[in-house]
């Protein structure tokens, strides 16, 4: 197991609040917690409150990608259910 995931063992996954809004944590290369909030628009909303910067590998970044086609994809789900 990677000490990302020991420390963060939730991050990359994501999670849909009661309102229904989908969020994901992710982890920077050093190791920062960085929350992250998907608006069913096609894009990830970082948030950065608290940080002075961030630093993304290309690994974080094409998993981002992915996040938000998850994320779309539960959205769509979610819409077409109601």
């Amino acid at each position: 197991m990677s000490l990302e995931k020991e420390i963060f063992p939730n991050s990359d996954k994501l999670v849909t609040s009661k309102g229904g809004t989908i969020s994901v944590q992710i982890i920077d290369v050093e190791l920062d917690p960085i929350d992250c909030v998907f608006n069913n628009d096609g894009a990830i909303q970082i948030k950065t409150e608290g940080l002075t910067y961030i630093q993304l590998s290309i690994e974080n970044l094409e998993r981002m990608i992915e996040l938000i086609h998850e994320a779309d994809d539960k959205y769509k789900s979610f819409y077409s259910e109601k």
